[in-house]
């Protein structure tokens, strides 16, 4: 069952509040431990955060990033930005 939910989860074709209720369910019937629900639940939310992003800058053509996502693209790239002259202080 967990590699089951696992494969969908990865498809990203799924409701999340739907997706949470059937975790808890093979849970609850003991399919799958409580760290196999935590690291599902993980992913379900991280990925409907991730389309709900998408959905939100396809609407406005905007788009924010919180500073640690960012932070962690600039190190994982390599490519840190360097300090620029600020003009008017």
């Amino acid at each position: 069952m967990y590699n089951t939910i696992k494969s969908v989860i990865a498809q990203k074709k799924y409701d999340l509040t739907d997706m949470l209720k059937k975790i808890n369910t093979i849970w609850v019937m003991g399919h799958i431990t409580e760290e196999q629900v935590e690291e599902l639940t993980k992913m379900a939310q991280g990925n409907a955060k991730a389309e709900a992003r998408a959905a939100e800058f396809a609407k406005t053509n905007k788009m924010t990033i919180e500073n640690g996502e960012a932070r962690a693209v600039l190190v994982s790239s390599g490519q840190i930005a360097t300090p620029t002259q600020v003009a008017g202080i």
